[in-house]
């Protein structure tokens, strides 16, 4: 009979002991998750906020196009002239070349196609090069120093014709 209490009390154990393990794992897992969560939650609302801001009266009217000047000569029309400060024919959507479309966007993102303009792996890659730089503008500081260096580089001594440098200052300053 000790026997069988033995194992009942070792079965109720095992029972309990799992069920406490299970939700000691669930109350790990939701502090985890939790902060993500509530990035993701802010960040969305902060995204819904820009889009929202927008003003609603703003409207794509149409773009200036070629003026074409006719005359009549033995009774028919005749083109004279052409004026356009952009020679500019708008065209439907059918009749834009594939290929031209395919450059558009593959000059842009070439994997548009494959995510639909939302690209979860090009989203890690650039917030993996930003925590990486420190800097959520550091291709802007990159452009800066590359501009600097090529001023640097490529500036000239002025002389005062008289063989004395004038007006020249060092690059590293």
């Amino acid at each position: 009979m000790s026997q069988r209490k033995t194992s009942a009390a070792h079965a109720l154990g095992a029972v309990l002991g799992g069920v406490g393990l299970s939700v000691l794992a669930g109350v790990l897992i939701a502090a985890l998750v939790t902060p993500t969560l509530v990035v993701m939650g802010s960040t969305v609302k902060e995204s819904v906020g820009i889009f929202d801001s927008l003003p609603t009266f703003i409207e794509i009217d149409q773009q200036a196009q070629r003026n074409r000047i006719f005359a009549t000569q033995d009774g028919q029309p005749v083109e004279i002239a052409t004026v356009f400060s952009q020679n500019r024919e708008e065209v439907a959507w059918e009749e834009v070349s594939d290929f031209v479309k395919d450059a558009a966007v593959s000059g842009e993102d070439r994997r548009y196609f494959e995510h639909g303009g939302i690209d979860p792996t090009g989203i890690v890659r650039a917030a993996a090069k930003n925590l990486k730089s420190g800097s959520q503008r550091g291709r802007i500081h990159d452009h800066a120093a590359i501009r600097q260096k090529h001023v640097c580089s490529s500036s000239t001594r002025a002389t005062d014709g008289g063989g004395t440098e004038s007006g020249v200052r060092r690059c590293d300053e």
